[in-house]
């Protein structure tokens, strides 16, 4: 998975000559409403997945990550748990580290919904979860 900045207008890819502070989050599968393709920071922030007492983190592994020339690369992520709601759907969402860039607004991303297919192995036998 790649990230890549683009310029609003053009559709073109940017890269700032300061790199960028990126997280990556658990988003809920509705979010954004049907259509519409912006949203506020504080409307991201509202459909963060939150973990729940006791758990461990929701989405883990590459979830920190440093854009330089306007790209950065995911290596791997692993999602805890069984369910996030929305029949197992979710989103990853991507933002700039709250508090890291003092530029122009740099908006969220996105990924379609996706489905968690868990899979477990327990004393040998591969079982769907």
């Amino acid at each position: 998975l790649e990230i890549i900045l683009v310029d609003v207008d053009t559709g073109l890819p940017v890269a700032l000559r300061q790199a960028l502070r990126l997280e990556l989050v658990l988003l809920h599968a509705k979010f954004p409403p049907a259509g519409r393709e912006k949203w506020s920071r504080k409307e991201f922030d509202e459909n963060i997945v939150k973990e729940r007492e006791r758990t461990h983190f929701l989405l883990t592994g590459d979830v920190s990550l440093t854009m330089k020339d306007g790209r950065a690369v995911v290596g791997w992520l692993w999602l805890t748990g069984k369910s996030y709601g929305d029949n197992g759907k979710f989103r990853i969402g991507s933002r700039v580290v709250p508090g890291t860039f003092d530029g122009a607004r740099v908006h969220e991303a996105i990924t379609n919904p996706l489905l968690n297919v868990g899979v477990s192995v327990t004393h040998g036998i591969l079982d769907s979860v």
